[in-house]
């Protein structure tokens, strides 16, 4: 449900915000063009902080799943099931088909990263520009569409081309959906979301190896006029396509054009993220905000991390099927072994995000995953080559490497603020990540097989390394932490109100916390139900709670009735009375004769409107006191009445009818007190 803030007047050359200060328009000069959310909330709301009371986020938050995570996650397992697909092939025909001699499989595997390298920086440019939504879906179709033509491939030459372009597609899906990420949840859902969708790179393995595995199987049995290799390119990529037209349909730009989403509830839908301290998008670039994602360390120490851990995932990404083979496994055996490798994927990156989140601790929950995977890796070293068992349960441990590189572009997704400065940054890493998987495939030489002993030894080096970046990591985000608290703390220090939309990079913004326990980040960084408990002196425990769920309730039957139709006669019946009623007791500011509709409840019952009706406020509104807390002590000790009768609960509401007759007990001696003060008495008074 909505609740909105008091507004005052807006002063001349100002933007309104919330709680009635304003923003000069020379900071929004300054930040150099606001988030577009900034000019919807004031469209829709004339300035006002919108409140979402739980139930009304839990709803939004469901519905926002179902359309994006499913999707999200299909076509994430294909980026990485499309882009491996040439592991399988590499088993089932396609080196002899296409001749590859020497380190030409090693140069194939690394190509793909030369196209996704060189445009990357290109590629998050035209994600800030361009529709989110609409830009990723026509990438989707074009990958798919690259990776049907690698069937027609009769050479390396043409290989080189397909896996060039096919890096050239795929170089938008991650930094894509990273902002598709920070632009539709919180920071505290974004760890298990980005952990979900990147996880099906364990699914998209599962998939894969099921399908190489039946289709090499069904070849081998009943003949093909195409080569197996060949079905399984145009099989992967026919379905991308597919899948890419209906990415096209689902997932929209940003809230403000979620076809499946009501205007109200894409208003609510991005309110919703506001504590993010980060907008939703912003088209224009920024210089300023280029040079910050260049100066601030943390930059290099992701590109660091991508650049070293990438390594090992490059070797293994490309190379994992013979290396199955090595082990002492036939080419279709190799097929089916690597599925147990994808489920270790999914459920180490699964529990590394919930727990991230749960504990908030994304980097150091992230560790175990690496850890894991290096121990995995010197089993390989370590067991005889006999132990065929022993060093393949060794590969399935290497498969919770990626935990800490999800971990980090979460991080990105919620802690590096500022549009422009996002997507700088995203690219960096991801440019990494490409030279990381470049370098990868060349460390597994055709000399070192089976063995493939420098790689392997390469990679627990590599490993290490990460480690210790990753340690340097967490040290600099708790030491950023505790200065942005020392400047909040300051005298002086002001947060500005809406600054949440001006675009503000983490280096501007000390509102914006790099790291978040999420155990107490409710009751710490609950603000807004805490402003409204100051702002009308909420006393009772419950009462905030109790308001909650009556406006939650209330929104709810609006939008029950919403869906009947406007001639039934049950809901003309009950929407005249509840409009008639809640105007009565002065929660909604227009009758039902005065064109109010079900839209006013969703909009304002708030609690706010209640508390608004409360004895102590319309004191302080009718100048009776200065301010609610000294209505408050008035009211206990009995010198209140409404009408005849004398009122002694705070928390007692006044309907419009009753609202003239709040006055003072004839007996009471404060009544004389601040009559005599303001020289309202009269003569009788006088001689009483």
């Amino acid at each position: 449900m909505a609740e909105k803030n008091e507004k005052s007047p807006p002063l001349p050359d100002s933007v309104s915000v919330d709680n009635g200060r304003h923003i000069d328009e020379r900071i929004l000069k300054h930040s150099h063009d606001a988030d577009v959310a900034l000019q919807a909330i004031q469209q829709a709301g004339d300035g006002q902080v919108i409140e979402i009371d739980a139930a009304t986020n839990k709803r939004l938050l469901r519905i926002i799943d179902w359309h994006l995570m499913p999707l999200m996650c299909v076509v994430y397992g294909m980026n990485y099931l499309d882009k491996t697909t040439i592991s399988y092939a590499s088993v089932m025909g396609m080196k002899k088909d296409l001749r590859l001699v020497g380190d030409d499989y090693q140069w194939l595997g690394s190509m793909f990263y030369f196209g996704y390298l060189g445009w990357e920086y290109p590629a998050s440019q035209l994600l800030q520009r361009m529709p989110l939504g609409k830009y990723s879906a026509i990438c989707v179709v074009l990958w798919g569409l690259v990776l049907s033509c690698f069937a027609a491939v009769e050479n390396f030459g043409g290989a080189v081309a397909i896996r060039l372009l096919l890096g050239i597609c795929e170089a938008s899906v991650t930094p894509g959906f990273a902002l598709l990420t920070s632009q539709w949840y919180t920071r505290k859902e974004q760890g298990q979301r980005t952990g979900l969708w990147f996880s099906f790179n364990g699914f998209g393995q599962i998939v894969g190896g099921a399908v190489a595995y039946g289709i090499a199987k069904g070849t081998d049995k009943n003949g093909s006029s195409i080569a197996p290799w060949k079905i399984v390119f145009l099989a992967t990529g026919l379905f991308t396509i597919c899948i890419g037209l209906v990415f096209l349909w689902v997932i929209p730009d940003n809230q403000l054009n979620a076809r499946w989403l009501s205007q109200e509830d894409r208003v609510l839908a991005v309110e919703r993220v506001r504590i993010n301290q980060q907008g939703i998008g912003n088209k224009h670039f920024k210089m300023y905000q280029f040079k910050e994602a260049l100066k601030d360390p943390m930059t290099w120490a992701f590109a660091f991390y991508a650049l070293v851990a990438d390594i090992p995932n490059g070797g293994i990404s490309n190379f994992f099927s013979q290396l199955i083979v090595s082990f002492g496994f036939t080419a279709e055996q190799s097929l089916l072994y690597g599925i147990p490798g994808g489920a270790v994927e999914v459920v180490a990156l699964i529990a590394s995000g919930f727990m991230g989140d749960w504990l908030g601790r994304r980097v150091m929950c992230s560790m175990g995953g690496l850890v894991t995977a290096m121990v995995g890796v010197i089993l390989i070293i370590a067991l005889p080559l006999a132990n065929n068992d022993g060093r393949l349960i060794g590969y399935y441990m290497t498969q919770a490497s990626p935990t800490p590189f999800v971990a980090l572009l979460s991080l990105i997704s919620s802690n590096v603020a500022g549009y422009t400065k996002k997507t700088t940054v995203a690219a960096i890493y991801l440019i990494s990540y490409c030279v990381g998987n470049i370098i990868g495939p060349q460390t597994f030489r055709p000399k070192d097989a089976p063995r493939y002993v420098p790689a392997e030894i390469t990679i627990v080096v590599c490993y290490g390394v990460c480690l210790i970046d990753l340690a340097f990591i967490w040290w600099w985000y708790s030491s950023q932490n505790k200065k942005k608290a020392m400047i909040r703390a300051s005298e002086g220090y002001a947060k500005l109100e809406n600054q949440e939309w001006l675009d503000l990079t983490d280096g501007e913004n000390a509102e914006l916390l790099r790291k978040v326990n999420f155990n107490t980040y409710k009751t710490e960084n609950n603000h807004r139900e805490q402003t409204i408990r100051a702002r009308y002196y909420l006393q009772g425990t419950q009462d905030y709670a109790k308001y909650n769920v009556l406006c939650g309730n209330l929104r709810s039957l609006a939008h029950k009735l919403s869906a009947l139709d406007p001639s039934d006669p049950f809901r003309k019946q009950l929407e005249s009375e509840i409009l008639e009623k809640l105007w009565s007791i002065g929660v909604l500011k227009q009758s039902r004769e005065q064109g109010a509709g079900l839209s006013r409840v969703e909009h304002d019952v708030t609690v706010s409107a209640f508390c608004r009706r409360r004895l102590g406020v319309l004191m302080t509104r009718n100048g009776m006191v200065t301010d609610v807390k000294t209505a408050v002590t008035l009211i206990e000790q009995g010198h209140v009445r409404v009408g005849t009768e004398v009122v002694t609960d705070p928390a007692f509401l006044v309907n419009r009818n009753m609202e003239d007759f709040v006055t003072w007990v004839d007996s009471s001696k404060i009544k004389r007190t601040i009559m005599k003060y303001r020289d309202n008495m009269d003569d009788f008074d006088l001689m009483v």
